[in-house]
């Protein structure tokens, strides 16, 4: 007698989005409880890339605080920094690697300078067809998502 083995099942549509999230070092200027928390949601909701835009001669501090916070926020998260600069040559390389991280379930954070956000956001919103970017903002008045830019529809 022959075993038989259950028919494959149908892969299901995921729930989730895909978003890219800006943000700035002014989101960082006051403290990063905000705007790790605004993350922290985010990436609780929808897979998420983070492009995080600062002078690259001194990325160290801010990003060391967002990927603390992000740990402690999300224990289960893998949070990855990875240094990326538009101006230089496109972001095929890390694009590609990023595809690995996001299957990995890991967390990722593009570090660019803050004159290449828009052009690395807009690279990874269309490599990795994205449903959407926001852009973080935080301070001492405000807080919250708007969307970064609108992306017309193809």
């Amino acid at each position: 007698m022959m075993a038989s083995f259950p028919q494959r099942m149908p892969e299901l549509e995921s729930p989730t989005a895909m978003t890219i999230a800006i943000v700035g070092e002014l989101a960082t200027r006051h403290g990063t409880a905000d705007m790790v928390a605004q993350l922290a949601g985010l990436a609780c909701a929808d897979e998420l890339v983070v492009v995080y835009g600062c002078d690259e001669y001194r990325p160290g501090a801010d990003v060391h605080a967002i990927v603390m916070g992000l740990r402690q926020q999300l224990p289960r998260h893998t949070v990855v920094v990875l240094y990326a600069d538009p101006h230089n040559r496109p972001l095929r390389r890390e694009a590609g690697l990023l595809d690995e991280l996001l299957e990995l379930g890991s967390l990722p954070i593009v570090v660019t300078p803050p004159t290449a956000v828009l052009n690395a956001a807009a690279e990874l919103y269309h490599h990795l067809r994205a449903d959407r970017v926001v852009e973080v903002l935080g301070g001492r008045r405000i807080s919250g998502l708007v969307p970064a830019f609108e992306v017309a529809a193809a």
